[in-house]
């Protein structure tokens, strides 16, 4: 398989697959951090090629740097945070030394591993070693400079060797451990370590590493960057410039977008696995090997790597990252099978993602600089579900270490610095089919998956419900419970209703149809102007026997849902579900319906039919209907599973867990044929606000069965948006084929924002637009316009667009 290990609970202080928190790096020496390096930014890879490589002096530098960067240095203050995490970390190591076997001819190294036999063990084990040397080398360490300690560091690590890790011994369980989770941990320990580990070890582990890492035939994206960072490593240990030469050159060949297969796309998206959306967690994990690479070699005296170079990355971290983080915490649509485990949440993620940024600051431009400080501050100011700056027990030392807490800390102190305020605005990625709208206190996303992205991916025994991820999949994150979906959301949630979709209720087995591809005749797509945006997800399933066009037209506080031609051939009911929050343990969270003072749904277990105008749910927004619409069912119930329901390793927590959940759904019945239904969501909306907007028929729309329509009328803005799955006509808009299209007309311009979310169409598509205007401003690429005195006309040429915009400016 090319799958990453799923590594167990004991590795996560190392963990770059399990986890995805990125890896780590040590030292025991000085770092020279650039706080600008402007004479840096102009340097070419021209320059970079004509830096040679490191001298004895220099590898001897970047061993201390590497170490530096683990340990958080010999001058590690004495004083929060720092205290906290030494505690936290000393507290790991004395769990690892209680379970270490020492026993005279031992089989295996930790008597609570036994079992083990498993690459992924010999990876745990390796992990704990370097756990143990990095608080040997720790300032302020209960273990630093520990010669018991160091005296079994070593003998573990001459145990691993001789019996598990060395060339050709590769093959049993998982390629991941082989060629990147063990020689990582390996390395690190050794440099941590440097002359105290004895040179004959030293040169046996060396060989090992290099034998799994230069034959590794897994090297796309993130898979590639792990290795890069191995070879690097190891080039620096074995002072070989050969190698240094080589792993620089596949360094700079990942600073580049991809068009096909396993990356980052020039519209934001990444894949990994050729088909899976995975910027949280293996698009999170390139960024960060990226970024400690970057750190330790960016030192401008040298041009091993300049800020030239990593250019991209920059682009990357505000076009592929920055919309998909709220408050800290990543969006759970792009985690892929992360999202079972209970040791990597979405705000663990999203601490990963920050410590990354926090290395390439460090090296970048001053102007650079200045902008990705602001980035850190707002999001570790904001999050309250985790503290960046308070050790983590169950990620470990993690991506977030103690050189990376000093620098952080020094951003979130510095009152220069003013944190990034929170966008408004709608982002749209084409190549994975994830949507994401936006503003200040609240994100949702909708996750789908088409001819381009899978469904889901179960790996490693992990994700075993994940049937419904993507399935026009609404992700919702707030102020009001930020830890929403680390707080034991996933081994709890009901994983036959995920928010937003529209499924029947056929039992499915663990990984059923994991890695499907959409039909590719079905629409899934978005476009997206400023703070308004229309995103679409056709459901075809299970041979064509379920059925659905559903679309999301998001208008700045508003979201319109609709779904037309629900169609199931089979004898299971089918459902759209509106909203399944978990409220947490004890939550007693209010429903009002039509009215501030009417409430339902009021004690444990209750479910009722709703006759709802709107509803309010506290603490997550109101919801508004109309007529038409099937039946409203409410729940209002506790629920309870395992972790280990959905991720089968071993390590797995088997424990029971318990949340509360609030439920909604459309009834749409057995065997429906062309059902539809339509509703408003305003996130973070007070109870009467909710009323207000419904009185006033602030948003509209119109369901048909090819096409979808939604407008809502403000003040000075009025928006339009609409899904065309073929030719029609709808509210103000006329359609000559499938399309997605907003209309936004403000300050006397009208924009019409258009895209083939097919992303196959070669022909001409046509709209034209029920709305006056007086001349033609501005078209972009691929759009043609014309108008009369009562219409707009823009004609979109797809071809070769690749899910990308098209506009025309009108002036009104």
């Amino acid at each position: 398989g090319v799958l990453a290990a799923g590594i167990s609970v004991s590795a996560l202080a190392y963990a770059g697959a399990r986890t995805l928190v990125g890896s780590q790096d040590s030292e025991a020496g000085t770092v020279r951090i650039v706080a600008g390096g402007d004479s840096a930014s102009t340097t070419s890879q021209t320059a970079l090629a004509a830096a040679g490589t490191p001298t004895a002096a220099q590898y001897a530098d970047l061993r201390a740097r590497h170490s530096r960067m683990l340990t958080g240095g010999s001058d590690l203050p004495v004083a929060t945070p720092y205290t906290g995490f030494v505690q936290g970390l000393d507290a790991q190591v004395t769990t690892y030394l209680a379970n270490l076997n020492e026993a005279a001819g031992r089989t295996f190294l930790w008597n609570d591993q036994a079992a083990g036999t498993g690459s992924a063990n010999m990876t745990s084990s390796f992990v704990r070693l370097r756990a143990m040397a990095i608080q040997y080398s720790t300032a302020g360490s209960t273990y630093s400079g520990n010669s018991s300690l160091l005296s079994k560091t070593i003998s573990g690590l001459q145990w691993l060797s001789t019996n598990k890790f060395y060339p050709g011994t590769g093959g049993p369980g998982n390629w991941w451990d082989w060629d990147i989770g063990s020689p990582l941990a390996i390395l690190d320990a050794v440099i941590v370590l440097g002359a105290n580990v004895p040179s004959a070890l030293r040169t046996s582990l060396m060989s090992a590493v290099d034998f799994y890492v230069s034959g590794s035939a897994f090297r796309t994206a993130a898979n590639l960057a792990w290795l890069t960072r191995c070879a690097i490593l190891h080039s620096i240990v074995v002072e070989s410039a050969t190698k240094f030469s080589a792993a620089r050159s596949d360094l700079l060949g990942l600073f580049a977008n991809v068009t096909s297969g396993d990356g980052f796309y020039a519209d934001g998206s990444f894949i990994q696995h050729a088909i899976h959306p995975y910027t949280g967690g293996y698009g999170n994990a390139m960024l960060f090997q990226l970024a400690w690479i970057v750190h330790l070699l960016g030192d401008p005296s040298t041009n091993w790597v300049a800020p030239a170079d990593w250019a991209l990355v920059k682009t990357w971290i505000w076009d592929a990252f920055e919309p998909l983080v709220f408050r800290g915490g990543f969006s759970p649509s792009v985690l892929g099978r992360n999202i079972a485990r209970n040791n990597s949440n979405d705000h663990s993620s999203g601490a990963a993602f920050l410590a990354g940024v926090i290395l390439l600051q460090a090296v970048a431009t001053t102007a650079d600089a200045a902008t990705l400080k602001s980035l850190v501050k707002a999001h570790v100011l904001a999050d309250t579900a985790r503290d960046f700056f308070t050790f983590d027990p169950l990620t470990g030392i993690g991506s977030v270490t103690l050189h990376i807490v000093r620098l952080g800390w020094g951003i979130r102190n510095d009152a220069a610095i003013t944190g990034l305020a929170e966008a408004s605005a709608t982002t749209i990625f084409p190549r994975m089919d994830r949507f994401v709208h936006r503003a200040p206190g609240w994100a949702l996303s909708v996750a789908g998956f088409s001819a381009r992205t899978g469904n889901y991916e179960m790996g490693n025994g992990e994700n075993l419900h994940g049937w419904y991820t993507a399935n026009g999949t609404v992700y919702h994150c707030n102020q009001q419970k930020l830890d929403h979906f680390q707080d034991d959301y996933w081994p709890t949630v009901d994983p036959y209703r995920m928010p937003g979709t529209t499924i029947d209720k056929r039992p499915r087995t663990n990984g059923e149809s994991q890695s499907s591809l959409g039909q590719a005749t079905s629409l899934v797509g978005g476009v997206s102007d400023q703070n308004c945006g229309v995103a679409v997800m056709t459901v075809n399933r299970d041979g064509g026997s379920m059925l659905a066009r559903k679309s999301y037209i998001f208008i700045g506080d508003y979201i319109v849902f609709q779904g037309s031609g629900i169609t199931n051939t089979t004898s299971y009911g089918v459902e759209t579900v509106i909203e399944n929050r978990n409220i947490g343990a004890s939550g007693a969270n209010l429903v009002r319906m039509n009215s501030t003072s009417n409430t339902v749904l009021n004690t444990l277990g209750a479910s009722q039919t709703l006759a709802a105008n709107w509803l309010h749910i506290e603490g997550l927004g109101g919801l508004i209907f109309k007529a038409g619409n099937p039946t409203i069912n409410g729940l209002r119930s506790e629920r309870s599973g395992r972790w280990s329901d959905i991720n089968a390793d071993s390590k797995t927590p088997t424990d029971l867990r318990t949340r509360r959940y609030l439920t909604l759904w459309f009834d749409h019945g057995v065997a429906p044929t062309n059902g539809s239904y339509g509703y408003a969501f305003m996130p973070s909306a007070t109870a009467s606000a909710t009323g207000i907007a419904y009185t006033n028929n602030q948003v509209r729309w119109q369901t048909r069965p090819s096409s979808h329509f939604a407008y809502v009328l403000q003040s000075g803005n009025n928006v339009y948006g609409a899904a065309f799955w073929a030719s029609d006509t709808n509210g103000i808009f006329q359609a000559s084929a499938p399309v997605v299209v907003i209309v936004r007309v403000t300050n006397g311009r009208m924009a019409i924002t258009c895209s083939d979310p097919l992303q196959t169409q070669t022909a001409p598509i046509t709209i034209t637009v029920q709305l006056p205007s007086s001349g033609i401003i501005w078209t972009s690429a691929a759009v043609t316009a014309s108008r009369t005195a009562t219409t707009a006309t823009v004609t979109f040429s797809p071809a070769g667009m690749k899910g990308k915009s098209g506009q025309a400016v009108f002036l009104v």
